[in-house]
């Protein structure tokens, strides 16, 4: 008795009919003989949210890895999409969508009732007020898609951002909007007058210290007036 585990794959569907021969030693055959039937079924294809990379961390700039799958073949993904704000919500948000069909990058307005796009290998910049994409590349990998863009913050959109995911094939099958992490947007241009020094007190004169700040660094300040 021999016990062997079969998957069938895509395009292998339907009813088929299962042959066995056997041999020995003094070389005679059973020859083919049908010994039964097996109708071959493929569940549908999935896609699947896997990861972005980093996760958690935090900046004004960073380069991005999001991974997407599909159960039977990558190619069968044809749209991705990918979101950063504090909700599923595309206003005035950093909201990027690939047309994997048409090789195109694009960035969702501030109203998210229209886009800006290019194609995945150009260097054009791509901004709204929450954010600018620049280099993007893609790979297949396997069953996976692996998607690699630069993302660059304003200082606006500074604070805690859920990083959502959506993979698309066809729009028939999705994944659904998925939170698969956050970045803590530390973007400079936001400036804070932060303290004087001293802030009370009384006289004909004083050596007074004035503070003002950027968390993106004393770099993006112009200018000071008291």
């Amino acid at each position: 008795t021999i016990v062997v585990s079969l998957t069938f794959q895509p395009g292998f569907t339907g009813s088929e009919t299962v042959y066995l021969s056997a041999a020995d030693l003094n070389a005679n055959t059973t020859g083919v003989v049908a010994s039964g039937t097996w109708t071959a079924t493929v569940p549908a294809p999935q896609p699947t949210a896997n990861s972005v990379s980093p996760n958690g961390s935090m900046g004004s700039s960073q380069t991005f890895t999001f991974v997407f799958s599909d159960t039977q073949n990558a190619s069968n993904l044809t749209g991705l999409a990918m979101l950063f704000n504090t909700s599923v919500s595309f206003a005035n948000g950093c909201y990027i969508i690939v047309d994997l069909n048409q090789g195109t990058i694009a960035l969702a307005w501030d109203s998210a009732l229209g886009s800006n796009s290019r194609s995945i290998s150009s260097l054009t910049p791509l901004s709204n007020s929450q954010c600018t994409v620049g280099a993007a590349s893609i790979q297949v990998s396997g069953l996976s898609d692996i998607l690699s863009v630069a993302v660059t913050f304003k200082g606006a959109f500074s604070g805690l951002k859920n990083i959502y995911m959506f993979g698309s094939e066809s729009g028939i099958y999705t994944t659904g909007w998925v939170q698969m992490g956050t970045y803590d947007v530390a973007a400079g241009g936001v400036p804070v007058a932060s303290s004087v020094s001293p802030s009370f007190g009384s006289g004909p004169s004083q050596r007074f210290s004035f503070t003002v700040s950027d968390q993106g660094g004393a770099g993006f300040i112009t200018g000071l007036s008291v």
